[in-house]
Formats: structure tokens, C-alpha cells, sequence
């Protein structure tokens, strides 16, 4: 397997243009009605999870940007206090949120993170860094995006109950879009 430089920039390429087609599906998918109804992530709504998968390609991008420093992030703090900051940061930042902010917001942070994948010297790819007590490498940082539309977009799903968006899911994905999943580090 050709693991160079050029092929992993390409890798990386196709799975953002894939991340940013499944936000797009599911964010037209979502019908007016249903934008406030509970999510099957208890305490989160539909707009919330939405606004959440809206700002992973920011973060994917500060994500890189400490792989590639060597910095780290909120690696001692207790695992509840920061899925309550997480909580308390999401439900402020989607207070108002339309559909179309969200798409801006998304597609914005894609511009960065795609752009980021041509600035990474082929040296930096892997280079580490420990957030959230996870060990992230630049190239793995960049996957982070998939990871977090993989936890969430069931989410979302799972309310809007279109049997052919949900025979896109994985089977434990699908569990989750049911509200059977594993969701406690995501509430």
C-alpha cells in the first residue's frame, strides 16, 4: 500500500469531499418541522446536533494545527466537565442557527481544513499531539471531521426516519440513528 505524501493528501481529500456530501444530505434531509425536535442524543435537539457537525471542520483544522505544534488540549480536565462545556458551548452557539447559517458555518471551516491538506509539509504528517486524552497525529486529525459526522449524523436520522438514509448507516450507526447506540461522550 503506497502510504507517500501525494497519496495520503489525496486520502485525505476524498474523505472531506465525502464528509462535506453527508452534512449536505443530511442537513436537506432535516424539514423545517422537526429542526427543534429532540435528537436521539438525549438533551440535544435536532438544530443543536446539527450546529455541533456544522463547526467539526473548524475544529478538525484547530485540531491540525496542535498536532502539528505539539500542543495539547484540556488533557487533565475530568471527562464530565468537559462534555458539559462541550453542552454549554453548543447550546450557545446554535441559539437562532437556520439551516442556511449552518451550511455557511460548515462550508466555511471546510474551506480551512481542505486547504490545510496542500499547507502540511510531508514531513508533518505525523506529528502528535494529545487532546481530549486522545492521541491524534496531523493525518489522523484531518479524519476527525468523519468521526465526528459518523457519531452524530445518525443523530439526526434517527428523527427524520427515512428508511433510505438509514440504509446508508452501518449497523451500529443505525443502532445509534434508533437512539440505542453508545452516546455518553456525546450529550
Amino acid at each position: 500500500m503506497d502510504t507517500s505524501p501525494a497519496t495520503l493528501r489525496t486520502e485525505l481529500r476524498r474523505e472531506l469531499l465525502d464528509g462535506q456530501v453527508r452534512f449536505h444530505s443530511t442537513l436537506e434531509a432535516v424539514a423545517a418541522e422537526i429542526w427543534d425536535a429532540p435528537s436521539t442524543n438525549p438533551g440535544w435537539n435536532v438544530r443543536q446536533v446539527v450546529g455541533h457537525m456544522a463547526d467539526q471542520p473548524a475544529a478538525a483544522a484547530k485540531l491540525v494545527g496542535l498536532a502539528r505544534s505539539g500542543r495539547g488540549l484540556l488533557n487533565h480536565a475530568p471527562i464530565r466537565l468537559v462534555d458539559a462545556m462541550n453542552r454549554w458551548q453548543v447550546r450557545l452557539r446554535t441559539r437562532g442557527l437556520s439551516p442556511e447559517a449552518a451550511r455557511t458555518r460548515f462550508d466555511t471551516g471546510f474551506l480551512l481544513l481542505a486547504a490545510l491538506v496542500d499547507e502540511i509539509g510531508d514531513d508533518e504528517f505525523d506529528h502528535e499531539t494529545t487532546a481530549f486524552r486522545e492521541q491524534h497525529s496531523v493525518a489522523d486529525a484531518f479524519r476527525e471531521l468523519g468521526r465526528q459526522l459518523d457519531d452524530h449524523v445518525p443523530q439526526v436520522i434517527g428523527v427524520i426516519g427515512d428508511p433510505e438514509l438509514m440504509a446508508t448507516l452501518s449497523p451500529a450507526h443505525r443502532s445509534r440513528a434508533e437512539g440505542r447506540g453508545d452516546l455518553r461522550h456525546h450529550t
